[in-house]
């Protein structure tokens, strides 16, 4: 086998020349060994083996040796070094050991050079981790160094006036529930719908934004439905839609395991599904997704797009569905998202619990999706505004209870009516819960009694809103 040689060296010697020195304290396991031998093979030698001209034995490169032979080389670089006494060279083969050992790594430095070694180009394993040891490094959750207490404390302060009656619900519907009321605002997914576009136009007064639903496409169709974003904003431009998301790859369990890939990989292909998006000259507003399963990880993504993310494109979070009740982490995704993207609208993917809503608008979210509405009247439910201790809510009722009809059978315009119902009763159950997080953010920074009374009667309106809403239904 031919190695090649890059180092400077004295000589090419046979390698049953070289001795060992049997006293050596550093041991070699066979793991090193296997990554020395795979990496010089590839490398070829960039260090020399160096042996003592005193005693004739190795002093530095005993695992370079043991890999050589493991490869089945003849011949190797050495460097014969001279040395005073057996103590010096003695010094200076632990010191070669020891020294090594004394250095720190910097963890955030060491992950970013590895994402730009990380270009498909090489074995990954050439950097000295195997691949199970990569995998558990980008993954890590962020330790109290790389995430703070201070810097968790400060993003709490970040907190905005909430534009409660700017505020943008986008409700996931399917089927019949699609565009069955104006001035709702509607998200349909290309992978749920299969490409087919709504029966219906869009209703006036309403937005429509369109995701790529690449959990049911990739459960469908694998890796071939992460190439399909030409295809998401084609059905996009075709449904007359206003927004349209790129093709996010989530980090989560579901998602990954259809795809059979690694997070580190499948984010390798959400950057780039990014970048092709930003190169896209389209007259649909664009959502770029930042993913992650922590801050360290939303921070990371927030930086690798911040070139691509024009000033009128919405930024939206995702992977936040499954810990929408913790509060204080969706407040903390949302202002650092918000901290990097300052004049940009942020969506919450998934998110439509009004309390989390509220709390994150407090921090510059701008939009959410909910498909609660649709699912609750899809299994015999309906959402209605409550307030509760705890803020506004909407809860769950039985159609049955409702009606005053045990076996009730429901047709297509009543189970639409019913859903329009629920799909109000939700975006007011979420603009009260914001209101109410904007009074309290008030009071607490030592608001004025005006501001106090504005936010007391913007409360009223939407409560007298919904008491018309309610009577309308009733009416009906």
């Amino acid at each position: 086998m031919d190695i090649r040689v890059y180092c400077a060296y004295d000589e090419m010697v046979d390698i049953d020349k070289l001795v060992p020195n049997p006293r050596n304290p550093n041991k070699h396991p066979q793991k090193q060994i296997d990554l020395l031998a795979k990496i010089i093979k590839y490398q070829g030698w960039r260090v020399p083996i160096t042996v003592s001209k005193r005693s004739g034995f190795v002093v530095r490169g005993h695992g370079r040796l043991m890999a050589a032979q493991k490869l089945g080389l003849k011949k190797v670089p050495v460097d014969f070094q001279d040395y005073a006494n057996e103590a010096e060279e003695w010094a200076d083969l632990i010191a070669d050991n020891r020294i090594a050992e004394l250095s720190e790594m910097d963890d955030t430095m060491l992950k970013d050079l590895l994402q730009e070694v990380d270009t498909g180009a090489i074995d990954m394993e050439l950097t000295g981790f195997t691949a199970e040891e990569l995998e558990q490094m980008m993954t890590a959750l962020p330790d109290e160094e790389a995430i703070d207490k201070a810097s968790r404390e400060a993003l709490m302060r970040r907190r905005v006036k909430i534009a409660w009656d700017r505020f943008l619900v986008f409700h996931a519907c399917v089927g019949d529930q699609i565009y069955c009321m104006d001035k709702l605002n509607y998200l349909i997914s290309f992978g749920a719908m299969e490409g087919k576009p709504p029966k219906a136009s869009k209703p006036p007064n309403s937005v429509l934004f369109v995701d790529s639903g690449l959990l049911t496409g990739a459960r469908k169709e694998g890796r071939l439905f992460l190439d399909r974003q030409e295809d998401v904003v084609e059905y996009a431009l075709k449904c007359g839609a206003d927004w349209v998301a790129m093709m996010d790859v989530p980090m989560i369990p579901p998602v990954l395991e259809a795809l059979n890939m690694t997070r580190e990989e499948a984010y390798r292909i959400h950057l780039r599904n990014a970048e092709q998006f930003a190169a896209m000259d389209i007259p649909i507003r664009k959502v770029f997704v930042v993913q992650g399963p922590d801050l360290e990880d939303y921070d990371r993504r927030c930086r690798d797009m911040q070139g691509l993310v024009g000033p009128k494109d919405v930024v939206a979070i995702g992977s936040i569905k499954d810990r929408a009740a913790d509060l204080d982490l969706i407040a903390q995704i949302t202002a650092l998202v918000k901290k990097h993207f300052p004049q940009n609208d942020i969506h919450l993917f998934g998110v439509s619990s009004p309390r989390t809503v509220a709390k994150a608008a407090a921090y510059g979210a701008t939009s959410c999706d909910s498909a609660s509405a649709g699912l609750a009247v899809g299994l015999g439910g309906v959402l209605i505004a409550n307030k509760t201790d705890n803020g506004w809510m909407a809860k769950k009722y039985a159609l049955a209870d409702l009606m005053g009809e045990p076996d009730l059978s429901i047709g297509n315009k009543l189970w639409m009516a019913l859903t329009a119902f629920s799909m109000a009763q939700a975006e007011a159950a979420i603009a009260m819960s914001m209101v109410q997080e904007e009074a309290a953010i008030l009071l607490e920074m030592g608001a004025t009694d005006e501001e106090v009374v504005e936010a007391e009667e913007a409360e009223r309106e939407i409560a007298a809103e919904l008491e018309k809403l309610v009577r309308r239904d009733e009416e009906h």
